[in-house]
């Protein structure tokens, strides 16, 4: 499952990166959502699955953890190497960073669990094993779809807040003491990103090229 969503997100960044623009010239970078969607509910069923698999082991007396010295050391530095990476995937913070770094402190809190109740169901209570592998997969599955409907806004279109409208006011009345009003505002998401459509109003006596001149900065992204 890693290795597929890891797949899943560098396929949505590589076609985001060598799109046609001619053809495509709005909404590329929606594919980065789709992709984090994606990830979210294949990571979420397959964490049920499991969840149902431990369900089941709960009647089977067959089925006993053992813990021994030598899976708690490998399981430690894994747990160790992940954690490390998830706290840099955090730091990089872009959308698809934060799926993979969620992946990885999911990781964590899955082999910490394990090693806890493998213990104890290998050395006191056979059920806290499956009992444990239920509960904390089940969180975790709640966890990748709560992610994956945060971001259902951003890929559909959702204005943007109104920090960001303000700002966006203030930019284009500041600008020039040429521009009058403003018509039309209109600030929405298509990805992490937002897209700015103002229409200004400038005096009818102004020449094109001065309006063009004046306006034209305006075009230009801001961060």
């Amino acid at each position: 499952m890693d290795l597929m969503c890891s797949a899943i997100m560098n396929i949505c960044l590589y076609l985001i990166e060598k799109s046609d623009t001619v053809n495509y010239p709005r909404g590329r970078h929606r594919l980065e959502y789709v992709g984090i969607m994606m990830c979210a509910s294949l990571m979420a069923f397959a964490n049920l699955s499991m969840a149902l698999q431990a369900f089941n082991n709960i009647e089977d007396e067959s089925s006993k953890p053992e813990m021994t010295l030598p899976t708690g050391l490998i399981v430690g530095t894994q747990t160790v190497l992940k954690g490390l990476m998830s706290w840099i995937c955090y730091r990089r913070a872009s959308p698809s960073s934060v799926v993979v770094a969620m992946d990885l402190r999911n990781d964590v809190a899955t082999r910490i669990s394990a090693v806890v109740f493998a213990f104890i169901g290998d050395r006191y209570w056979r059920l806290a094993d499956p009992i444990g592998a239920i509960a904390i997969c089940s969180v975790i599955a709640v966890s990748w779809f709560n992610h994956a409907l945060q971001h259902i806004p951003q890929l559909v279109g959702k204005t943007a807040k109104q920090e960001q409208l303000s700002r966006i006011l203030k930019l284009a009345i500041d600008h020039d003491s040429k521009i009058k009003c403003l018509d039309h505002v209109m600030v929405y998401h298509t990805g992490e990103k937002a897209f700015v459509e103002l229409h200004v109003v400038m005096d009818a006596q102004l020449t094109l090229k001065v309006r063009k001149r004046a306006s034209w900065p305006l075009s230009t992204p801001q961060k």
